[in-house]
């Protein structure tokens, strides 16, 4: 899975969920919009690929798209 991710990326994380067959894609960004878009665009690239590898079988999918955070205004 990470070698589908860019290479010397510090900004892009790839963590596995504990007890589960899931995986989370971070991306870290001054601007959450950019990260949130940057995430599923990375994401959306790993499930085409790996897809593609398997011969059109549909064995990864996106579970939940990112989003960006909402600051509270005061």
């Amino acid at each position: 899975m990470r070698t589908l991710l860019p290479k010397d990326d510090p900004s892009v994380t790839l963590r596995r969920v504990r007890n589960t067959d899931l995986y989370e894609v971070g991306v870290y960004d001054a601007d959450p919009q950019n990260a949130a878009r940057r995430a599923n665009e990375l994401v959306a690239a790993m499930q085409s690929k790996l897809n593609e590898e398997s011969g059109g079988k549909r064995t990864f999918r996106i579970w939940e798209r990112a989003q960006p955070s909402i600051r509270p205004t005061n």
